[in-house]
């Protein structure tokens, strides 16, 4: 059994120090040790920390949304990467549901959802597509079509 690290720092700390460079810090933290206090290295996978907003629902807190930070891939003295989860709980729902991940080389991916864009693009032949559009209609008239999709590598901030 693990134990949540008993942090060595005020949870919320004002470093009087450096007023003039920023403000509080939340330090929220993980170890693997089992007794409180214990600094054993995490692994990837473990969860760092979560915020969790959650509002009544009339008996109980509900959840809301969450942001977690987990350790994504393998850490070591000094290397901690990384990974932020954005989650959101629809409508009807009592529990959040990860929407957006954001991996410790900065690749986001949509979990489950969708892009905000304005008009599709519509297509009459065969094509290919470009990476700025993700909605696409096909009014081609034959019975076959031909796609071509951009390498993965095309996309900056996408992983397939």
């Amino acid at each position: 059994m693990t134990s949540p690290l008993v942090l060595l720092v005020p949870l919320l700390r004002q470093d009087y120090t450096r007023l003039a460079f920023g403000g509080a810090t939340l330090f929220l933290g993980k170890s693997r040790g089992t007794i409180n206090g214990a600094t054993t290295i995490v692994q990837s996978g473990d969860t760092a920390g979560t915020l969790s907003f959650r509002a009544l629902d009339g008996s109980t807190p509900a959840s809301v949304a969450s942001i977690a930070a987990t350790v994504d891939g393998a850490p070591g003295a000094g290397s901690m990467p990384g990974k932020l989860t954005f989650s959101t709980t629809p409508s009807g729902s009592a529990s959040a549901t990860a929407r957006e991940t954001i991996d410790s080389n900065g690749f986001h991916s949509l979990v489950s959802g969708s892009f905000g864009r304005g008009a599709p693009v519509t297509k009459t032949a065969d094509f290919t597509v470009a990476t700025t559009e993700n909605w696409l209609i096909n009014n081609k008239s034959d019975s076959t079509c031909t796609v071509t999709l951009p390498a993965a590598a095309s996309f900056p901030a996408e992983r397939s």
